[in-house]
């Protein structure tokens, strides 16, 4: 299996006395689908000479036919900003549409950095002892957004583990748009492996923008407060129950 995790958290989340680890992900509420059989690809090379780096992302998606091929996942204006010869290589961008990575990329492979994903789902590994580890996705609300912040803490005492966890992405280029779908969200774990998403009506975790990260901290009068930090905005600070 291969992720982009951007994000890492390890607690023993089934109860048998080892570390799980649990990582956050892209999620599913994108154009992107990955699989084993069909995984996104980045390919990076100095495509032009100019001395940077041209990255280009590429994933499968169905021609007019049917057959599914990869394909580059930007147009021909966003590449041609980074390579602006593409713009005499291919003059239309109905030509550009229609060319398949392997393709655009002829000529050009010796020296290229291929990298794979293979998974964009939020996910949870089990800890099966000898360096394995067994992955289990997390509830659909876990894959609504990136997930940048991740704690792993028991939120109800009821001396089980649950799961706090928080993103969104607002750098995301233009024709993307922003990924800003999450609140946060509290999976309420059953001490052996399985979550449930709480609502935040329910959970009172509301926590709106661009999370970059959360710690928990203890206060001298012995309270937990989960503090969050947001990009370009104020610090949020949620009251936890005692451990």
């Amino acid at each position: 299996m291969s992720g982009q995790w951007r994000s890492l958290a390890a607690a023993d989340l089934d109860g048998d006395g080892d570390l799980d680890i649990v990582s956050g992900n892209l999620g599913l509420n994108n154009k992107y689908k990955a699989s084993p059989k069909e995984p996104i690809k980045l390919f990076a090379k100095d495509l032009d000479d100019n001395g940077s780096i041209d990255p280009l992302i590429a994933y499968y998606i169905a021609d007019q036919t049917g057959e599914r091929h990869l394909y580059p996942a930007i147009d021909r204006q966003q590449f041609a900003g980074q390579v602006p010869a593409i713009k005499k290589k291919y003059e239309q961008h109905a030509a550009y549409s229609k060319e398949k990575i392997e393709d655009i990329l002829k000529g050009q492979k010796e020296g290229m950095l291929e990298l794979v994903c293979e998974e964009t789902r939020t996910c949870w590994l089990e800890n099966k002892g000898n360096g394995k580890f067994e992955m289990h996705a997390l509830p659909t609300e876990a894959q609504l957004a990136p997930v940048n912040s991740i704690i792993c803490t028991d939120v109800d005492g009821d001396q089980k583990t649950d799961i706090i966890m928080a993103g969104n992405e607002y750098q995301a280029e233009v024709m993307t748009g922003m990924y800003d779908a999450s609140y946060g969200l509290l999976l309420k774990g059953d001490g052996k492996g399985t979550f449930r998403a709480i609502s935040p009506l329910q959970s009172g975790l509301i926590i709106d923008g661009d999370v970059k990260d959360m710690k928990i901290i203890n206060t001298a009068s012995k309270e937990r407060l989960l503090l969050v930090a947001v990009n370009n905005d104020k610090m949020k600070v949620f009251k936890l129950k005692k451990g």
